[in-house]
């Protein structure tokens, strides 16, 4: 058992994004088409997450391809109606977190134009759940350039309003033009995005707008896109007017949390307080989620940071710091010297 558990995690020295997109992922086997399954591990990373503070999780799935207990495969409505009964019970609402989906296309699948399609129309058609569409996959892979999707995101676009767009670009070292590419075809957020750093007009566009930049520094340092972290183009991006957020991408493959991201953006990057607020502001704001539940949300956050700020101001961090249950993972222990009991 524990060996099977360490092979859905880079725990050795180099295993990387090989090791990442073409073996992990297969292991998994029909543990990812288990309904059941899926809709338990959701709750229990509402659980984790809520108790470092998150609130509002919008995470990629699918809606079809679903097994029952018994092998069987469920309808798409089906599944989506599961979900939500799961989440509206009492210990997935005691974490105080709300989940919303993303639709995700495997970017270089045989029929992935055709998945933009369906996709599109069903997240469209089921807004309690589904809020936007997403492509994965590696980008070295070059049966899923950004490009190639332009006349089916067109098509859908004239289908379908309201259907929000974040899209992995610029997960590679080497410069090439696929975040330019994924703006052209509607996606206002942009996933991981390291070489931006490499395209300045595209860069310079970006900056002041409305396009938020899903940073994930713990990924991009062990699948070797940024072996330095030091090197990070993360900060200039932020402190040059481009939207971030911190993102803890494939939590459960990096043995990482959320705080472990914050952890490397302060110690890193020497990040103010106003700006480490600003992070979190800006995931909410970006998020696909009606006017009003984002409002509510905003109002939360702000709320709490300043009760938090206020309780520094009089009780000092030492204190506040001694009285909190920290939690930290192999990556903590390992990369960040976290030695936490």
């Amino acid at each position: 058992k524990r060996a099977w558990m360490n092979a859905m995690f880079l725990d050795k020295e180099g295993e990387g994004r090989n090791e990442f997109f073409e073996y992990i992922w297969n292991r998994l086997g029909d543990i990812l088409k288990s309904i059941d399954v899926m809709t338990e591990l959701t709750v229990e990373n509402m659980k984790r997450f809520g108790a470092e503070g998150v609130r509002y999780m919008e995470i990629q799935s699918r809606f079809r391809g679903w097994n029952d207990a018994n092998g069987n495969q469920i309808s798409k409505d089906d599944a989506t109606r599961r979900f939500l009964d799961r989440f509206d019970q009492a210990d997935a609402k005691a974490t105080g977190v709300l989940v919303r989906f993303q639709s995700i296309v495997l970017r270089f699948s045989t029929d992935a134009i055709q998945s933009v399609e369906q996709y599109f129309e069903y997240t469209y058609n089921h807004p309690e759940l589904w809020l936007g569409i997403n492509m994965a996959g590696r980008e070295d892979d070059n049966r899923g350039y950004p490009s190639k999707f332009t006349d089916v995101y067109d098509r859908m676009l004239r289908k379908f309003p309201g259907v929000g767009i974040s899209i992995h670009a610029g997960e590679a070292e080497k410069k090439d033009t696929h975040i330019f590419d994924t703006l052209r075809l509607g996606a206002t957020r942009i996933g991981h995005g390291i070489n931006l750093i490499r395209d300045p007009q595209t860069m310079q566009m970006m900056r002041g707008k409305d396009y938020l930049i899903e940073i994930n520094l713990i990924s991009n340092h062990l699948l070797g896109y940024t072996p330095d972290l030091d090197e990070h183009p993360f900060p200039i991006y932020m402190r040059q007017g481009i939207p971030c957020c911190l993102n803890t991408d494939d939590r459960g493959m990096w043995h990482s949390n959320m705080t472990d991201e914050y952890f490397v953006g302060v110690s890193r990057f020497n990040l103010t307080w106003k700006e480490t607020v600003t992070l979190g502001e800006n995931s909410l704001k970006h998020s696909f989620l009606d006017k009003d539940t984002k409002a509510k949300l905003l109002q939360q956050y702000r709320s709490d940071v300043l009760r938090f700020q206020n309780r520094l101001e009089t009780e000092g961090w030492k204190s506040i710091a001694s009285s909190m249950n920290a939690v930290t993972y192999d990556y903590g222990k390992k990369h960040l010297k976290l030695n936490l009991s």
